[in-house]
């Protein structure tokens, strides 16, 4: 008899356990991301038969790392979908980069040491990300 009541009971409190916690979590603002696609017409995010789901896929991504990361600029992507080579047994799936580096600035945790831009930036406390 216990079990059956528990058993009813249980999927109310943990719908009540969870409103808690979502109602207990810091709000924060939501990184504004911006995408760039600059494949040509035809390949890439703009394949005729898979552009789309692959541009899908993506922004799916994006939209993950936007609401988990928090700042006051906005973050340009500048993304293309190309080969990166591989095996039937092991391909890179991806790759990033940043556009700009830096070393050596005002605030640097560590010398001699590279940086992406804004990461510098934001170290040198010339703004906050």
């Amino acid at each position: 008899m216990r079990v059956t009541v528990l058993r009813r009971l249980l999927p109310g409190v943990c719908l009540i356990a969870l409103w808690l916690l979502t109602a207990a979590a810091p709000v924060h603002a939501q990184l504004n991301i911006s995408i760039t696609y600059n494949d040509s017409e035809g390949e890439g995010f703009y394949d005729a038969s898979l552009g789309e789901l692959r541009r899908a896929a993506f922004e799916y991504a994006v939209d993950i790392w936007s609401n988990q990361l928090e700042g006051n600029v906005t973050v340009v992507i500048r993304a293309q979908f190309d080969p990166l080579g591989g095996s039937s047994s092991s391909a890179v799936l991806g790759s990033t980069s940043a556009p700009y580096m830096c070393r050596d600035f005002p605030g640097a945790p560590l010398a001699n040491t590279w940086y992406p831009a804004t990461l510098a930036l934001k170290q040198a406390r010339i703004f906050s990300v």
